[in-house]
């Protein structure tokens, strides 16, 4: 082992893991999971991954230690290990198609712009006491067209009535699926808007 560390999941801290990474001349990663902030960030880099899902990393920990015990620290030796003797075994890791990256940017700005709005609430939880308040803190103009919005969709779409009218027998208070409904048509017309003018609308939320 020549060094051990853990990695915040933010950007900076990414960077500073890419510092250390550079400091060896050649480096493959083998990871839990298939897809992660990390993962796409270090795809970017053009450095190679290799998938070990969790079924076969639990296989895999019996080589090295008797006991089937979870340890975070013993599981990133056992994925080294396997990297080392096993990896025609393992799956690669690709880049997701461009297309999907394009609608995963496309989804970040929207879900920005729900936030803005008002209409992605902050989830509170304590224990097992878990609860969604109204956001109050948010852009006033922004959150209205959007209920508005959401309003006229009730009255020409038939699905936005059926959504809503089986959410409010779900007893849903009248705002949670009158939000929900302004999300999936801001979606929806979100996803008709061109580059150009979807960049527009962000700006003047944003």
């Amino acid at each position: 082992m020549l060094e051990e560390f853990s990695i915040k999941k933010t950007k900076e801290a990414f960077y500073e893991f890419l510092e250390r990474v550079r400091c060896y001349c050649k480096v493959e990663f083998a990871i839990e999971t298939s897809r992660s902030p990390l993962i796409d960030f270090l795809l970017d880099q053009g450095y190679r991954l290799y998938w070990l899902n969790p079924n076969r990393l639990s296989s895999f920990r019996g080589r090295y230690k008797t006991s089937r015990v979870k340890d975070d620290r013993f599981d990133a030796y056992v994925l080294a290990q396997v990297l080392r003797s096993d990896k025609s075994s393992l799956p690669q890791i690709k880049p997701l198609p461009e297309e999907v990256e394009r609608l995963k940017l496309i989804w970040k700005d929207f879900r920005e712009g729900q936030a803005a709005a008002g209409l992605s609430p902050a989830t509170f939880q304590s224990g097992k006491y878990r609860y969604a308040p109204f956001r109050k803190g948010c852009i006033k103009w922004a959150r209205d067209l959007f209920t508005e919005l959401a309003r006229s969709t009730l009255l020409y779409q038939p699905w936005a009535r059926l959504y809503y009218d089986r959410k409010r027998k779900e007893g849903k208070k009248h705002y949670h699926p009158l939000r929900c409904v302004a999300n999936i048509s801001g979606l929806r017309y979100y996803l008709n808007y061109g580059k150009t003018k979807r960049a527009m609308f962000m700006k003047s939320i944003l």
